[in-house]
């Protein structure tokens, strides 16, 4: 694996510009009805639907449910209404064609769409919400409902945005093979998260914040001038913005095209800050083993024993998951907020009880 090429950039400076291409993502402008067919799969809620508007009553913490499709034409709205700020609506849409937001999409929570087929907010499409994560990759549902969650065999298809995309403190968070920004991205106290990969952990903080970090290569190069393309406009007030892609080195793509503004606002030491991070691996020419040995997470169960972590790296040398991944140890007077930290602990602790990496 080549060392990753990371550039850090301060405040409201434009970050690195490559061209100036906008990629056409081949996803259709034309609208359908609205979301049809859903079906609960995880959670408890119901559907709701009047003339132009469809209205999800969540009365679980996590809901996800299952849709024949999920499109909402301009003058039609969907709205989340969510036990409270945390709480998540996963949505799937197995139609087939990309999903198409023309009108509004409101929640008082996280909303999350995923599509293979990708997804296109339209110029007149509206989602506004306390966190959005948008995708075309898909998720076990299993893997939902516990907590921290990875999603994978994404990297496929596009995601474009031509209208407005809004979130509070869980940002707004957008992972696909190819992105694409015409529109506006906005946050208040959460993070703007671009991402191209074929995976992904999503991790959340308790304070409703959510961190997406790639963790599998784009394996395919998208019809695409850049991996990410922004002509719009990207603002993050008291966020940080992350531009990020994970791809093998034969995949010859530009990795982002800017000739839009990307603008960090911060009222404290630890936000404000725009960065662009790239990185490619060799592919493998073999399967590798994922096998670790002799693996267990160190944890507390309910008669308050401990099981010890420890991994063999083949060398006979022996490692607990605390050596591999430190604890953070959150500090509200510098804002430090250990949530990707604690879910890169969590995620790397499940692989090793389960005795192999993915």
């Amino acid at each position: 694996m080549t060392s990753p090429e990371r550039v850090s950039l301060l405040l409201n400076r434009p970050f690195a510009q490559t061209c100036a291409t906008v990629f056409a993502c081949g996803l259709s402008t034309i609208s359908v009805a609205a979301p049809q067919g859903g079906s609960v799969v995880v959670g408890s809620g119901s559907i709701a639907v009047s003339g132009p508007s469809t209205a999800v009553n969540q009365t679980s913490d996590r809901l996800a449910i299952d849709w024949d499709s999920f499109n909402i034409a301009n003058g039609e709205s969907v709205t989340f209404n969510q036990p409270n700020a945390a709480a998540i609506a996963l949505n799937r849409d197995f139609s087939g064609s990309a999903s198409q937001i023309f009108g509004n999409l409101t929640g008082n929570g996280h909303i999350f769409l995923l599509n293979r087929a990708g997804i296109l907010v339209g110029s007149t499409g509206v989602i506004d919400a306390a966190g959005v994560f948008l995708s075309d990759a898909t998720v076990d549902l299993n893997d939902f409902a516990s907590g921290s969650f990875s999603v994978s065999n994404g990297g496929q298809t596009a995601l474009r945005n031509l209208g407005s995309i809004t979130g509070g403190a869980g940002g707004v968070h957008l992972m696909a093979g190819s992105i694409e920004n015409q529109g506006t991205l906005d946050t208040l106290n959460g993070d703007v998260t671009l991402a191209s990969g074929s995976g992904a952990l999503v991790a959340f903080g308790s304070s409703g914040q959510l961190a997406v970090s790639i963790n599998a290569p784009l394996t395919t190069a998208p019809s695409t001038d850049a991996l990410l393309t922004n002509t719009g406009t990207i603002t993050a007030f008291n966020g940080n913005i992350l531009l990020t892609s994970q791809r093998y080195s034969d995949v010859d793509v530009s990795p982002v095209s800017n000739t839009g503004s990307v603008n960090a606002f911060t009222v404290d030491p630890n936000t404000g800050i725009i960065r662009l991070v790239h990185s490619t691996e060799e592919r493998p020419s073999t399967p590798v083993s994922s096998t670790i040995q002799d693996a267990a997470l160190e944890q507390a169960d309910e008669s308050g024993k401990t099981r010890t972590a420890s991994s063999d790296d083949g060398a006979g040398n022996s490692n607990s998951l605390n050596e591999l991944v430190p604890d953070c140890i959150p500090n509200p007077e510098e804002n430090r907020d250990c949530i990707r930290q604690d879910a890169i602990k969590r995620y790397l602790g499940r692989l090793l009880i389960n005795g192999q990496m993915p």
